[in-house]
């Protein structure tokens, strides 16, 4: 698990923004680190964590992420 901490640090930007509703965004963070922990786990061994991120028509976003063992 190492170095997954630091690729879920939350943007302290973010978290000031007065009028902003964050709470998607915490919920995005709180998966992709529960995801990142759960393929640790799959595949026995320490993830390489690949993501590419897209913004669609609507204004959402939709994250791509790929799990990998390490050395793969």
């Amino acid at each position: 698990m190492t170095g997954l901490k630091g690729m879920f640090e939350i943007d302290p930007d973010i978290l000031r923004a007065p009028r902003r509703d964050n709470s998607a965004y915490l919920e995005a963070i709180a998966r992709m680190r529960k995801a990142a922990i759960d393929a640790e786990i799959a595949l026995a061994s320490p993830v390489y964590i690949a993501s590419s991120d897209v913004e669609v028509w609507d204004g959402n976003y939709v994250v791509k992420t790929v799990f990998r063992r390490v050395g793969e």
